[in-house]
């Protein structure tokens, strides 16, 4: 488990990897083109070292809740986040259908990801998720996200597409464009919001859920 250059938590722990998804955006094939489902008991203690309250991504390179994925792997990570309640654990998957069969201990931050229109069914997955904390991702935002109803929502990340060639800018111009209506539904319903730096927004925006005020202080941005 390391330092992470997320903008959006402090470290990264990747207790599982691996990933059947097949996003054609995925940005982990560049360094694993064969994503394989692979557990590392070896890494299950890794927050254990780490003393001060922290934000954790967890499997950050995979999706802990895929169909592929054992329900001993899961309970196996839900066990240390149980016995670690200092910590903050964001949990992002593309299928919450599946992590509504767990009840999510109270320092998680459950999380699904909405790229386009036709992912919002996964919203009304994600508020049948028996968490304190929920949040949505809409990165990369690949498309005009049509929704209003944002009630049990408490945060939102929205980015482009990962920069690694000449397509960025393309791709950023974009995300901008599709951005722009969601950011504003967003911000009329008063949820949280961070946006990615590599979205360029025109200002900056990096707020986190109400409940990390009581966790961390002020939401300072940057943390």
């Amino acid at each position: 488990m390391k330092k992470t250059n997320i903008a959006w938590t402090e470290y990264s722990w990747k207790p599982i990897t691996g990933c059947k998804h097949g996003c054609p955006y995925c940005y982990v094939k560049r360094f694993d083109p064969v994503m394989k489902p692979t557990f590392y008991a070896n890494r299950l203690s890794e927050p254990q070292s780490i003393k001060k309250p922290s934000l954790i991504f967890t499997v950050n390179t995979g999706d802990m809740f895929g169909e592929w994925v054992p329900d001993q792997w899961i309970q196996d990570v839900l066990k240390v986040i149980r016995e670690t309640p200092h910590h903050t654990y964001q949990l992002l998957t593309k299928n919450p259908i599946k992590m509504r069969d767990y009840d999510m201990p109270d320092n998680v931050w459950a999380g699904t990801t909405v790229c386009k229109q036709e992912d919002i069914y996964r919203i009304a997955m994600l508020k049948r998720v028996n968490a304190k904390t929920r949040f949505i991702s809409f990165e990369p935002i690949k498309d005009f996200i049509r929704y209003d109803y944002w009630d049990g929502i408490d945060w939102a990340i929205v980015g482009a597409e990962t920069e690694f060639n000449e397509s960025t800018p393309k791709c950023e111009l974009e995300s901008k464009f599709f951005a722009k209506p969601l950011i504003t539904s967003l911000t009329k319903a008063n949820v949280p919001l961070f946006v990615k730096p590599n979205l360029r927004w025109y200002k900056k925006i990096q707020e986190y859920p109400k409940v990390a005020q009581d966790l961390f202080g002020e939401l300072a941005i940057g943390r």
